[in-house]
């Protein structure tokens, strides 16, 4: 059994993903580890980046073994780079 959770994009990945939110069909006892497996299949391209993301749930930044609930906002957010 799945549902559908929508997962907002930011800065490369959106460029890559093309937009910045995506719907997956996650199995109802999801973590954080299988959200990047889905959404690696969805956008092979950007599978390293998604690899490298922090991931925030309803604003609080998880780890990969953090369950993912129903009805939250999840965000990935890519590794900021910069320089002087």
């Amino acid at each position: 059994m799945t549902r559908e959770v929508t997962v907002l994009l930011f800065a490369h990945l959106r460029d890559l993903a093309g937009t910045d939110r995506l719907s997956l069909a996650l199995p109802i006892a999801s973590n954080v580890r299988e959200l990047r497996r889905c959404l690696s299949r969805q956008v092979p391209v950007a599978s390293a980046l998604i690899a490298s993301c922090a991931v925030a749930i309803d604003g609080e930044y998880v780890s990969d073994d953090s369950a993912i609930p129903d009805q939250v906002e999840i965000a990935l957010i890519p590794p900021v780079s910069g320089g002087s």
